[in-house]
């Protein structure tokens, strides 16, 4: 057992409400990390001395691992449950790196006047201690959310909480749906220097580059095309089956990109009128690959 002050980086968690299936582990290409001589619990069972169960949030969380310090890294996601005096970490799934969970119930922390705290923790896989958490006492049921656990900066390793859905209409904070289209949200969480990064990319279906949500049409009758905007914002794309590339910007920084040269990844996407996606690039330390995953945001 412990307090739940002893979580690191708390920040704000709003965790999502649904229905869904328990956490379960997520395949990719990670190696494991942390202590291989540490034996943690099953999922589901108390990480710490003594039994208990997660009390249920009716919120459901995810976790993206583009965590990649010392290599690429395995991570084991916790929730808490118990009282502001004594909670316990249960652990819930565990995620490869350059993958991402099911969605899990986080549980809650009951505070001395009733008030609920959601909070998650993540460790390296196979290691005991917590490399951060974020925990959030404002828990909605009907939320659902997205955490990406990126590479450490100067601050220490960092997390970030994107919304998928708010029971309450209307909220900037969730990227709205285009009936027609199909929106892409696109993020370098898991590149070198983060959301800044070193380089420019660009995302294609086809012939060119994809826009952004608020395209200006005085423009696109100048270019005979919508005008194109980097990744990290919102882009548009024509619903169906593609092949998204990404490629990475080159020429004067005057020039117009046309996405028709320098791809750097590829990856198959999927996605629906109305549909949205999150779109996550990442590299691995020491290495000049650009990998993408791709995240719907239906459960």
């Amino acid at each position: 057992m412990h307090r739940s002050a002893t979580l690191l980086l708390a920040s704000a968690l709003l965790a999502a409400a649904c229905t869904g299936a328990p956490a379960a582990p997520a395949t990719g290409d990670g190696d494991l990390g942390g202590d291989p001589d540490v034996t943690l619990p099953p999922i589901g069972v108390d990480a710490t001395p003594g039994t208990g169960t997660l009390p249920s949030s009716d919120a459901l969380v995810r976790v993206v691992n583009l965590y990649n310090e010392g290599g690429q890294q395995t991570l084991d996601v916790y929730g808490l449950g118990g009282s502001e005096l004594d909670s316990s970490e249960i652990r819930v799934a565990s995620v490869d790196y350059g993958g991402v969970t099911d969605w899990f119930d986080p549980g809650y922390v009951e505070g001395s006047g009733g008030d609920r705290t959601s909070s998650i923790a993540v460790h390296k896989g196979g290691d005991p201690k917590q490399l951060a958490g974020m925990s959030d006492a404002t828990i909605v049921p009907g939320v659902r959310m997205t955490v990406i656990v990126r590479p450490p900066d100067t601050f220490g390793v960092s997390l970030r909480g994107a919304y998928d859905s708010r029971p309450e209409t209307g909220r900037a904070d969730v990227p709205a749906p285009i009936a027609d289209k199909g929106v892409l949200v696109t993020g370098l969480d898991g590149m070198p220097g983060g959301a800044s990064g070193d380089a420019t990319y660009y995302a294609s279906v086809g012939d060119f580059c994809l826009p952004g949500r608020f395209a200006d049409p005085e423009i696109e009758k100048i270019l005979g095309h919508p005008a194109p905007q980097p990744v990290g914002n919102d882009l548009v794309v024509p619903p169906g089956s593609h092949t998204l590339t990404i490629h990475r910007a080159s020429g004067d920084p005057g020039d117009i990109p046309t996405c028709k040269d320098d791809p750097v990844a590829s990856v198959p996407l999927d996605i629906a009128a109305n549909g949205r996606s999150y779109v996550f690039l990442y590299q691995a330390p020491g290495d000049t690959k650009v990998q993408v995953l791709v995240v719907p945001f239906e459960p």
